[in-house]
C-alpha cells in the first residue's frame, strides 16, 4: 500500500481546509488545529505560531511513519517552507504533492487586511 503527503497552500480564505476535507481517508493537520481547545473553540496566540507549525510537521511525520497518508494545509508562502515536508515524505517513502489554492472565500479567523497583503506580497510560485 502506498502512502502520500498532500500539501495545500494558499492565503487565508483560499479554500485550503475545504480542499483538505476532500481527502477523508487522510489524516489532516494544519497549524490552526493547534489553537483549538477540546470544545472546538479557536484560541489563536501569535506567540505560539512557531510551535503550531512544529506540531503540524511532527504530527505529519508520525502519521507517515505509521504508514498513514496525510494532508497538510497552511499558507506556505515561501517555497523553502515546503522543504521539511518534502523531506519527511521522502524519508517515509510517501509520494509528495503540493496544490495551491487561490479561491476567495473570506478568512474564518479574521486575519487583518494588512496581514493578508503582506502574505500576498511574499507568496512565491511553487513547482510541485
Amino acid at each position: 500500500m502506498s502512502i502520500e503527503l498532500i500539501v495545500f497552500r494558499g492565503l487565508p480564505g483560499s479554500g485550503k481546509s475545504t480542499a483538505a476535507g476532500q481527502y477523508p481517508e487522510h489524516l489532516h493537520y494544519e497549524p490552526d488545529h493547534y489553537f483549538c481547545d477540546t470544545r472546538g473553540a479557536y484560541r489563536y496566540d501569535h506567540q505560539l505560531w512557531a510551535k503550531a507549525c512544529e506540531w503540524t510537521l511532527t504530527m505529519a511525520d508520525f502519521a507517515l511513519a505509521r504508514g498513514e497518508s496525510v494532508v497538510v494545509s497552511d499558507v506556505f508562502a515561501r517555497a523553502a517552507s515546503l522543504a521539511p515536508y518534502r523531506e519527511i515524505a521522502e524519508a517515509h517513502g510517501a509520494s509528495f504533492t503540493v496544490k495551491t489554492c487561490e479561491g476567495v472565500y473570506g478568512n474564518s479567523h479574521r486575519v487583518s487586511l494588512w496581514v493578508l497583503r503582506a502574505m500576498a506580497e511574499e507568496f512565491e510560485v511553487v513547482d510541485a
